[in-house]
């Protein structure tokens, strides 16, 4: 099935999802989930996922840090995500991602710097 599915693709996409892959260490089955939810909540075809898209995720919807949140994956400032920063928002929020990434995260949403104190 995946091989019909890849003929059906330009390898521009198919490109993308292998950087993907490989940037956040996901199977091809979370890829193809995470690329189904960017092209579910960009309704408008634009190719990115502007705030409010990305507020209809489960994760976000009751989630008050939500805001700054979707801020710190906007690395250009442009007030939308495009695949590459919507898919390492699901990074962050994976299971695989290690202790120390989400630690790191939670510090960003909170404003607050790390600080390491030697005992």
């Amino acid at each position: 099935m995946g091989i019909i599915q890849a003929k059906h693709k330009s390898e521009q996409e198919l490109r993308m999802e292998e950087e993907i892959k490989m940037v956040f260490n996901f199977t091809d089955t979370e890829v193809t989930k995470i690329i189904a939810s960017f092209k579910k909540l960009d309704k408008d075809g634009s190719g990115t996922v502007t705030t409010l898209e990305l507020f209809e995720l489960p994760y976000f919807k009751h989630n008050p840090f939500k805001t700054r949140i979707a801020k710190l994956f906007d690395k250009d400032l442009s007030g939308s995500l495009n695949i590459k920063e919507f898919a390492e928002v699901y990074s962050v929020f994976s299971v695989r991602a290690s202790r120390e990434q989400k630690l790191r995260f939670a510090y960003k949403v909170n404003g607050t710097m790390i600080q390491r104190c030697e005992v």
